[in-house]
């Protein structure tokens, strides 16, 4: 992480499309977080949390309140939490869906479908061993929210709480009655245009 090319907050509010005092309000409630070299320094923010202002744009714009991007901000940041320690070997997403019980008979037809060496199956056992039995879906959050052609769809249940997904099918078969759904390669093109991110990838 120390390698990684941060921006300024002028940047961020440029590459996002988000207004200052949009920002400057983030901050405060803690819904974007910057980095500081030392105290006297200007707030720096990394990749992530330009794409996550692009995100409360987004939201901002579709006139969500603070509610509602707390709690997806909340949900995102735990993905990350998940996704982060993550090796990010070949086919690694393949990963996701199995069970423990099926491991190695998946991993057979892995091999088979993509010709991977013994190293390539330890490389995948050991994604495997990280992932928390049942939180798949959360890391497929984190996925789709990095890749530049992903999707995220916010809904909000009966109860008034908001919901993250990756599936307009998942949220309404689970109890939503209508959907947002935000497109992340659109929202955050400015951010693929600059060619620091081309360097951070």
């Amino acid at each position: 992480m120390d390698t990684e090319e941060l921006f300024s907050r002028a940047d961020l509010c440029r590459l996002s499309g988000a207004p200052e005092d949009a920002v400057v309000f983030w901050l405060r409630q803690s819904l974007l977080a910057g980095q500081q070299r030392n105290p006297r320094a200007h707030l720096r923010f990394a990749q992530r949390e330009v794409m996550l202002a692009a995100l409360l744009n987004e939201m901002r714009r579709l006139g969500l309140n603070i509610g509602a991007m707390r709690a997806v901000i909340y949900q995102l940041r735990h993905a990350f939490d998940l996704y982060d320690p993550l090796p990010k070997v070949r086919f690694w997403v393949d990963m996701l869906n199995l069970e423990t019980s099926a491991l190695d008979g998946e991993l057979d037809v892995l091999r088979e479908r993509w010709d991977l060496t013994e190293d390539h199956l330890d490389q995948l056992r050991a994604v495997h061993s990280l992932l928390p039995t049942g939180r798949s879906q959360e890391v497929w959050l984190a996925v789709d929210f990095y890749d530049e052609h992903g999707s995220l769809v916010i809904w909000v249940d009966d109860e008034g709480c908001w919901h993250l997904t990756n599936s307009v099918e998942d949220a309404l078969s689970s109890g939503g009655r209508s959907a947002l759904l935000i497109d992340t390669g659109r929202i955050c093109s400015e951010l693929a245009a600059d060619p620091r991110h081309a360097e951070s990838d």
